[in-house]
């Protein structure tokens, strides 16, 4: 459920995963020993919605006494040990030859996300570049939203059955924008905020010439988000700005990406009561304290691999991994050549025939 929730709820989480992953961990053995297996692939999903659920109290609604506190520190680490038993049984049961990566594609941390604001700075900003040509029309449905209070829109939201908060949101998203007066829009992220530009001639409704316009577009919403600043201590809420045209290369499918990427700084966003800018004004966090989205915890760039096998050396390191490295280092395992096409290498040279 998006949305910060009770200590006994999300308690009730952290046996429930520890479950599903000894569920995992059985099928997974009985699946070993039917046949005879080339590669054996074995997924723990319970330290993913952990880690974004049991992080820290930001996704604890209500008070917490110290014992359930420390109980509920507890948490994630519990998920975590139950995830180590379950995999140092699957190695067990392997036979003894077989290569064994454990890996994990990326990590987590505090959630330092506002992109439950970036629809709102990204509204004030366009507002303000379109002053000299009048006031751009609202969308109607925004009208509507902008009428209650960040804090009573969540309450009521939250009061509502699953499906139903699930079509509300995507009204407030989607609505009926009037394409013809947009000069950019916020898309739906996770982690990192992105805005894709209205371009004429590649969205439906291109309002934004590409050349100059676009340019200046992109520089002047890159520098007036870096304007808003934390309400109470004046820290900066943005790290960078990057344009994706010079982020990355030119391909084939660069036209769907996000034209401004935004990376905000790591710092928990729970910590807010408001982003302030001396240009755009005031806009209140909609949960003080903790995250409106009930994750405490977020994506970070860094996994880990671990490898045991009698090719590869021990105490050996990887240096500069990348996801795309896995699938090349396990053809490597099997004796089979990575293809042309295939992006990524081999991540440990000592691997032989």
């Amino acid at each position: 459920m998006h949305k910060p929730q009770h200590l006994k709820t999300l308690l009730k989480l952290r046996d429930e995963l520890t479950r599903a992953t000894w569920q995992i961990a059985d099928l997974a053995k009985a699946l070993m020993s039917r046949e005879a297996w080339d590669v054996f692939l074995v997924g723990f999903g319970a330290t993913h919605r952990g880690g974004h659920k049991l992080w820290d109290c930001t996704s604890v609604l209500g008070d917490i006494n110290p014992d359930d506190r420390a109980e509920f520190s507890r948490a994630l680490r519990d998920v975590y040990v139950s995830c180590d038993a379950a995999v140092g049984q699957l190695v067990e049961a392997a036979d003894d030859k077989v290569a064994i990566l454990i890996f994990s594609l990326h990590g987590m941390g505090p959630n330092t996300s506002r992109n439950h604001l970036l629809p709102a700075m990204l509204d004030r900003i366009l507002r303000k570049e379109a002053k000299s040509g009048g006031k751009p029309k609202q969308r109607r449905n925004r009208r509507l939203r902008m009428l209650f209070s960040p804090e009573w829109r969540q309450r009521f939201k939250h009061q509502l059955p699953v499906w139903l908060q699930e079509k509300l949101t995507k009204f407030w998203r989607k609505g009926s924008p009037y394409w013809a007066e947009t000069a950019a829009v916020n898309m739906v992220a996770d982690q990192q905020g992105y805005i894709r530009i209205n371009l004429l001639g590649r969205e439906a409704a291109g309002t934004v010439k590409a050349g100059r316009d676009y340019d200046q577009l992109c520089t002047n919403i890159e520098d007036a988000l870096k304007t808003f600043v934390d309400a109470d201590t004046g820290e900066p809420a943005i790290e960078k700005v990057a344009r994706s045209d010079q982020l990355f290369k030119q391909g084939p499918r660069q036209s769907i990406l996000p034209d401004l990427l935004i990376q905000w700084t790591q710092k928990p966003a729970a910590n807010h009561q408001a982003l302030t800018s001396p240009r755009y004004g005031s806009i209140p966090w909609p949960t003080p304290g903790l995250n409106p989205d009930g994750r405490s915890g977020n994506h970070r760039p860094e996994g880990f691999l671990l490898a045991v096998e009698d090719r590869i050396q021990p105490d050996s390191t990887t240096k500069d991994a990348h996801i795309i490295d896995l699938a090349p280092t396990v053809l490597a395992l099997l004796n089979i050549p990575t293809p042309a096409k295939m992006c990524g290498k081999v991540l440990f040279n000592q691997i032989k025939p």
